[in-house]
């Protein structure tokens, strides 16, 4: 795995400098994790929690829904892109319209590779101090780093690409805003959605992106100094409302909230179209192209009887949850594929997963079969995200949810 170390960088030099460990790595907050109970797990070559002593995965996945929880993601791969071509060469590497994209806005999108498969998905900040602010998943940064760097197309634009070594928590869910406001002592309610600024808490500067994984409104909160790190994260902490939540409940409220897991849920042998992620490239996009794999990528997108697997929802009324590589059957007893996903879901009470089918069992309503533990079990596609989206919404601007 990376072991990542800043390093000077000329002006228009395009590489990175780093070294790579064997070494499980710490975040951060890793000794706060294990003073407060957490259990620990090696995940994508980081020790991170998976629960805590104080609550089950299930009531933290609750509380995270019904009032406010603290995740540590200090695992992800964060970069900062500077330079005049650095949006043109964005561009080359993923899907999206990076030229569209406003001042502090946020867009999440995906690098794909010569055949118009997915190598990783990406959030991306078009900061107002000239720079796009990316964060990438933690198992991905090493396979990234030579995407992008690796490949001679690349190497004519005029960039430079700093790998940060911030600390990131999110914080999820109704009391979220409340919380925050407080403790930076300003208004965050004309912050839309999907958008990124500097906020103080006292004399912590924060960089903080309104965002999340769970499906809920969020804020992701990147910081450069480590020991401000821990600071802010016990003054969370001590706010009655606030829970530690770990890697369990994050990926049941994310499968509740139907968001992929890189993967699982999508990799390199997947394309936007067959992972039903087409919106994540724009309309010039999809008629220009110019990312790696958009021969394949546009063919698709003109000819839908290229795609020959869809991903799906699934809800399972009755039964044990399907979990990964649970095989799904049509309703005649034919396998016709099998899950990526599945979990219980905490708020339906019932099983839900996601799973990949030819195009013609892809339709929301119909019925199928999942095999989980030698039985087959009734199940139903269903429409993503299987509970409603909580992102905020500016009042009056009619665009997001909350």
């Amino acid at each position: 795995m990376l072991n990542l170390f800043k390093k000077q960088i000329p002006k228009t030099v395009n590489t990175i400098q780093f070294t790579f460990s064997s070494q499980i790595k710490k975040t951060h907050l890793n000794s706060i994790h294990r003073e407060i109970g957490g259990k620990m797990v090696e995940f994508a070559g980081w020790d991170m929690p998976v629960k805590y002593d104080n609550l089950s995965i299930v009531e933290s996945h609750l509380h995270t829904r019904n009032k406010c929880s603290l995740f540590d993601v200090g695992h992800m791969g964060q970069y900062r892109i500077t330079g005049p071509d650095r949006k043109r060469f964005f561009e080359t590497v993923v899907v999206a319209d990076v030229h569209s994209v406003k001042l502090n806005q946020s867009k999440l999108s995906c690098f794909t590779n010569e055949n118009g498969g997915i190598k990783d998905d990406c959030m991306f900040n078009n900061r107002e101090d000239d720079a796009l602010f990316l964060v990438v998943n933690a198992a991905c940064k090493e396979k990234d780093h030579n995407h992008k760097y690796n490949n001679e197309k690349f190497k004519d634009k005029e960039y430079k690409m700093l790998i940060i070594n911030f600390y990131q928590i999110n914080f999820c869910r109704p009391k979220t805003m409340e919380i925050v406001e407080k403790m930076a002592k300003t208004s965050l309610r004309n912050m839309p959605f999907m958008t990124g600024r500097e906020l103080k808490f006292d004399n912590i500067k924060v960089w903080a992106t309104r965002c999340g994984y769970t499906g809920e409104d969020g804020f992701e909160l990147s910081i450069e100094d480590p020991e401000q790190a821990k600071q802010l994260t016990y003054r969370f902490l001590a706010n009655p409302l606030v829970e530690a939540a770990g890697l369990g409940a994050r990926d049941s409220l994310r499968l509740e909230s139907g968001l992929c897991l890189y993967g699982n849920d999508m990799d390199e042998t997947t394309t936007p179209s067959e992972a039903s992620l087409l919106w994540l490239i724009s309309k010039n996009r999809k008629q220009t192209g110019g990312f790696l794999g958009d021969s394949k990528i546009l063919s698709q997108i003109k000819n839908k009887s290229l795609v020959k697997k869809k991903r799906i929802g699934l809800l399972i009324p009755q039964g044990p949850p399907a979990r990964q590589h649970a095989l799904v059957f049509d309703p005649s007893g034919n396998k016709i594929g099998e899950v990526t996903s599945g979990t219980f879901s905490p708020v339906l009470k019932k099983g839900i997963a996601m799973a990949y089918v030819p195009p013609a069992f892809s339709k929301n309503g119909t019925k199928l079969q999942v095999e989980v533990r030698g039985r087959l079990f009734p199940a139903i596609v269903t429409k993503m995200p299987f509970v409603p989206a909580g992102y905020y919404k500016v009042p009056g601007d009619g665009k997001s949810k909350k």
